[in-house]
């Protein structure tokens, strides 16, 4: 999806141009920017999670029929430490897909309160019109990622960033933090 976002948030530096339109739209880009790249994560980890336990059951075919193949006792148990240390990893590689579902839960839910703080603010006659609001909302915003990428996003986002630019700059930054941050169980 190609989304196109020409313009930043102004509301730490207002000038005559500020609009609290400007403003909303950047919030409810910034969500939807969560969104899609929450989606393809998910996507992704979906696609891992049935590649690993394909790969598990076909491991334990294999085993089976080779174990049946070997002519020794000692045969059979170096096959089956080669097989089950295959299978070690392949289930490693499932678990860390499953860590996808936190993230996802914890960037929809961030996209839920956002939405309903940035509700309340158009909702509040006394704030809608205020720059000073709106920056204290988006920085009460920043604040509550815990996840750096996210807020990397969320920065580049309010810098005028496109979203596909975002995203795929998020992606490049997770990426890089797998090869350093995987969780083994």
């Amino acid at each position: 999806m190609q989304y196109q976002n020409n313009e930043a948030s102004t509301s730490h530096n207002p000038d005559l141009g500020w609009s609290q339109l400007r403003e909303t739209i950047v919030m409810l880009k910034l969500a939807i920017a969560h969104i899609d790249y929450s989606l393809t994560e998910g996507e992704s980890s979906i696609d891992t999670l049935t590649q690993s336990f394909t790969d598990i059951v076909h491991s334990m075919q294999e085993l089976e029929a080779n174990t049946d193949a070997q002519t020794s006792l000692e045969d059979v148990v170096n096959l089956i430490h080669h097989e089950t240390d295959a299978m070690r990893n392949k289930v490693q590689n499932a678990i860390i897909a499953f860590q996808f579902y936190d993230a996802l839960s914890q960037r929809l839910s961030h996209v839920s309160h956002n939405l309903d703080a940035l509700g309340q603010l158009i909702n509040d006659s006394e704030r809608l019109y205020s720059p000073r609001a709106w920056h204290t909302l988006q920085n009460a915003i920043r604040e509550k990622y815990t996840i750096e990428s996210d807020k990397k996003m969320f920065d580049a986002v309010l810098n005028g960033m496109s979203i596909d630019e975002a995203i795929q700059s998020m992606q490049q930054v997770n990426d890089t933090d797998e090869e350093n941050d995987i969780e083994f169980f």
